[in-house]
């Protein structure tokens, strides 16, 4: 933290500040029911965004990747090489 590194008064303050800070916004979050599930709903709609475009990048890299050479058959069964 910032006191820890500066050691000087006002460093302290500015990190209590910055602690308060914090500790008031959590507080506002978990006060306010409607901005709660808000955020949660954006939360589940970026994870679903994020595994959409996860499968169509794994699609788009599949279509781009030139396919394997294909082996040569070998013909089955007994040949002889006498021309």
């Amino acid at each position: 933290m910032l006191s820890s590194v500066l050691n000087s008064d006002t460093a302290i303050q500015i990190n209590v500040q910055i602690v308060r800070a914090f500790i008031h916004l959590k507080q506002l979050v978990l006060d306010n029911d409607a901005l709660r599930y808000a955020i949660e709903g954006l939360e589940r709609r970026v994870g679903k965004n994020e595994r959409t475009i996860q499968i169509a990048m794994n699609a788009i890299q599949q279509l781009i990747t030139p396919p394997e050479p294909k082996k040569k058959k070998q013909k089955m069964g007994f040949s002889s090489n006498k021309k």
